[in-house]
């Protein structure tokens, strides 16, 4: 059985893990509220193709949220790195290259969400100091984040 959320995430090019998820909602408003998961809610942002700025700024706030969690200390430095090289971008004290260098835009300057999701998504995972409701926890914070700023799916009628 398909729904709207299903077919929309489908066409997009979602993960089949989320669109299984998402056959249980009948609105793509309904799954936006109910999302756990910000590394599916970001991916969805940028395939969207919504403003660079406000998705590398809310990539920045979910990834800070971990960076207490990370055991190894050059992953916490470099993720910190990355989170302070965000800010800047977002408030336009940073260039394309500089992200570019970084990994987080492709070389034609493109918001790639594959690699932004793998960032989000190991990051908030692979956190081994956290235990699995902590994770959940975590992974809660960063999906009110991203509503936060998109609080409806962008681009979709509710």
């Amino acid at each position: 059985m398909s729904n709207k959320v299903a077919k929309i995430l489908r066409a997009a090019g979602a993960c089949p893990e989320s669109i299984e998820w998402s056959r249980r909602y009948k609105t793509p408003l309904g799954a936006w509220k109910a999302c756990k998961r910000a590394d599916w809610m970001v991916w969805y942002c940028a395939v969207a193709d919504m403003d660079r700025r406000k998705i590398i700024r809310v990539i920045a706030l979910c990834l800070e949220k971990a960076i207490p969690f990370i055991r190894d200390n050059y992953t916490a430095a470099e993720a910190t790195a990355l989170v302070q090289l965000c800010v800047a971008y977002a408030e336009g004290e940073a260039t394309e290259e500089e992200l570019v260098a970084q990994g987080v835009l492709g070389l034609d300057s493109s918001l790639d969400p594959f690699v932004v999701v793998a960032a989000l998504a190991t990051v908030s995972r692979d956190s081994t100091s956290l235990n699995s409701t902590e994770q959940y926890g975590l992974m809660q914070e960063m999906a009110d984040l991203v509503r936060a700023y998109y609080p409806a799916p962008p681009g979709v009628g509710q």
